[in-house]
């Protein structure tokens, strides 16, 4: 059965106690700094505080995962991170429907994702066939009150591509859990970081109740 440990604080200072190339991979849905509000942590940094933040995360993720790293991005932040990740590979994730975010009257309708990781199979990298909960009309993925839920469909896709069976996913903005949940639906072993105990309390939940949700055929096997 996937393992999991979770840990409620700063993922900066989790990170410090983390050994040498102790995961092997990090698959992460960063804040974007664009303003939400994810109660304890303020999604409002400077221009130079945030690419301070990256160069931070930068240095742990090599030293703890050998920079084996899957980011997911918004299309007005990417820049800011790929000039730290000149050399990762960019995915582009085409939004399905019309969206009311606007940067200079123009909608924005993509998202991308930066990885440094070796794909296990061939595939594109132009993604048409992921939606956003909340996105359209007929798709209303629960958001666990969380302000910028990443689908389950997208962190299942990257875990898949980008990692094996029994390996160890670290995801230092854990929020409502939902690289947890893929990890656990998919045999993989996850740490999680969340610095705000509400989203903790129920990322906590969302992975124990998907980790125990495989028992359920043996279980019924069994009687």
């Amino acid at each position: 059965m996937s393992e999991y440990t979770l840990y409620l604080g700063d993922c900066l200072e989790y990170m410090k106690s983390m050994p040498d190339k102790s995961v092997d991979a990090v698959i992460t849905d960063p804040p974007w700094n664009v303003g939400k509000d994810y109660g304890t942590y303020k999604d409002n940094l400077s221009y130079s505080e945030y690419t301070e933040l990256i160069k931070k995360l930068r240095g742990e993720w090599e030293r703890i995962a050998n920079n084996r790293v899957s980011i997911v991005l918004g299309s007005e932040i990417l820049k800011q991170w790929w000039d730290e990740y000149s050399e990762a590979k960019i995915i582009i994730v085409k939004l399905g429907a019309i969206v009311l975010t606007r940067k200079n009257n123009m909608h924005l309708q993509w998202r991308a994702i930066l990885s440094t990781c070796m794909s296990n199979d061939f595939a594109t990298d132009l993604w048409e066939d992921i939606r956003w909960p909340g996105e359209g009309y007929f798709f209303n993925e629960p958001r666990y009150g969380h302000p910028a839920m990443t689908p389950l469909k997208l962190m299942k896709r990257l875990v898949n591509l980008f990692t094996q069976p029994g390996d160890t996913i670290f995801e230092p903005f854990m929020g409502s859990g939902t690289t947890g949940v893929a990890c656990m639906q998919l045999g993989r072993k996850f740490i999680g970081c969340e610095i705000d105990p509400g989203y903790f309390a129920i990322a906590e939940k969302r992975i124990k109740q998907a980790q125990m949700q495989l028992l359920l055929p043996l279980e019924q096997n069994v009687t």
